[in-house]
């Protein structure tokens, strides 16, 4: 979490100064929805990977306003903050930090469990589909 914290993604962190006032709080957030969208079933209506995903979906819509009217933030450059994509792009990249280095540790995967990690992405996708159908 904390090695996607220096990347791009964190640009609207830095700007609100949420990283420096509360950046153990959202690691804290952020591996909660990660584990939350990763167990099974979590991402249906009534789940809590549902739940916090819907959640973090309207901060974001809230972040991006307080962004659009700050006067700090190049959208030109840097594209919309905190898009749909930007949330798949951090899962995915937190994700895929946690295997490699879960695979440094000589863990072993499954066909079965690689199919169904890559089946949280079409979730995920279903999720998204979903919200926006609403």
């Amino acid at each position: 979490m904390i090695e996607g914290f220096s990347t791009n993604i964190a640009n609207s962190l830095l700007i609100t100064g949420r990283l420096h006032e509360s950046g153990v709080r959202r690691l804290k957030q952020d591996n909660r929805h990660i584990v939350e969208i990763f167990i099974p079933g979590r991402l249906q209506r009534s789940g809590d990977g549902w739940t916090l995903s819907v959640r973090v979906r309207l901060i974001h819509a809230r972040v991006r306003r307080l962004l659009e009217h700050s006067g700090e933030r190049d959208e030109a450059s840097w594209g919309t903050t905190l898009s749909s994509a930007h949330v798949g792009c951090s899962i995915t990249a937190f994700s895929a930090t946690l295997l490699q280095l879960m695979a440094k540790l000589c863990a072993k995967y499954t066909d079965e469990w690689c199919e169904s990690f890559m089946a949280v992405w079409l979730a995920w996708k279903s999720f998204r589909r979903n919200l926006a159908s609403e």
